[in-house]
């Protein structure tokens, strides 16, 4: 990176390194047959940008359909959903600010006939895209 100076004072400008952003779980549960699980998840930006994210490599062994994994937004941060809280399916992309805390929930579903010790695996993928900040001379 090269800085050139314009030959007039800049101001109210921060240059440095960005902080990385994050997403942190590491959880395993258990889950009867036919019923669901929740499984909380927090995002950290560190940096202003649009996150949004989706469920990867989703695997059950032995394979069986009828799992589901759904992603939540925890408005109070909670770990439970709560639809009178603020807490809704995530559909879209979101707006963050640097160092903002995302709290996320990802509600696992197992369907009914599901053999004793079975189990399922998936990722939560986080898509973060930084805002970019461009400084012209004048």
């Amino acid at each position: 990176v090269t800085l050139t100076w314009a030959g007039s004072a800049i101001t109210g400008v921060n240059f440095g390194d960005v902080l990385t952003a994050t997403l942190n779980a590491n959880i395993n549960k258990q889950v009867a047959l036919g019923s669901s699980v929740s499984l909380p998840h927090t995002f950290t930006a560190g940096t202003a940008g649009v996150v949004s994210f989706s469920i990867i490599n989703s695997l059950s062994t032995p394979v069986l359909a009828g799992w589901s994994e759904v992603i939540y937004t925890d408005a109070n941060c909670d770990a439970k959903i709560d639809t009178s809280a603020g807490d809704s399916v995530l559909s879209t992309s979101l707006n963050v600010t640097a160092n903002q805390v995302v709290c996320l929930i990802v509600q696992v579903t197992s369907p009914l006939g599901v053999p004793e010790n079975a189990q399922r695996s998936f990722q939560i993928q986080a898509n973060f895209v930084e805002l970019e900040i461009k400084i012209q001379p004048k």
